[in-house]
């Protein structure tokens, strides 16, 4: 998130899809892969919604907007 927001302009947003409440925080290695396509390893995190908060705050950051659509849950992230 530090990345994105040192994207933002003063306006923007980022949005964000999360886990869902409960899930805690968890970071891990993970890669992309399509057919016989496969990237290399990069660090990722899931993070619960109930932590996007603390998260968001470690990258300047703070939650204007927490939603659930069809069973996923989004957050609206802006400058803090």
């Amino acid at each position: 998130l530090r990345r994105t927001a040192e994207l933002l302009t003063p306006s923007g947003t980022v949005l964000v899809e999360t886990d869902p409440l409960g899930a805690g925080i968890q970071s891990l290695p993970v890669r992309l892969e399509r057919g016989e396509d496969v990237s290399h390893w990069f660090p990722w995190a899931r993070v619960g919604s109930e932590h996007v908060a603390d998260v968001a705050a470690e990258a300047g950051l703070r939650v204007a907007e927490r939603w659930v659509d069809e069973g996923r849950w989004f957050a609206e992230l802006r400058w803090a």
